[in-house]
């Protein structure tokens, strides 16, 4: 089961927290229905620093993924569309 809105807004804004302490960016990618989590979508938070991009144990799971979308909504984020080059699973990114 996916957390409330309420919940997600605290995950996202302890993930800025953790990337501001390490000098970090933080970019949510979500995932349709992925093999780990086939239940729904998933956004899984990465930290993009100077020497590359490394997977957080931050992440988001909601049953439709207009809850997702609108939460990162809500924090004022910014959504950057998949690339053609990108995972099939992959829906979108936000930072």
């Amino acid at each position: 089961m996916s957390d409330s809105i309420s919940d997600h807004l605290d995950k996202i804004r302890s993930a800025n927290l953790y990337a501001k302490s390490v000098g970090a960016l933080m970019i949510w990618t979500i995932y349709n229905h992925p093999k780990d989590y086939s239940n729904g979508f998933i956004a899984r938070a990465y930290a993009i620093t100077r020497y590359g991009a490394r997977a957080t144990s931050f992440i988001l799971t909601a049953e439709n993924l207009e809850t997702l979308q609108n939460v990162f909504k809500q924090s004022g984020m910014t959504c950057l569309l998949r690339q053609p080059q990108d995972d099939s699973k992959i829906i979108e990114n936000w930072l």
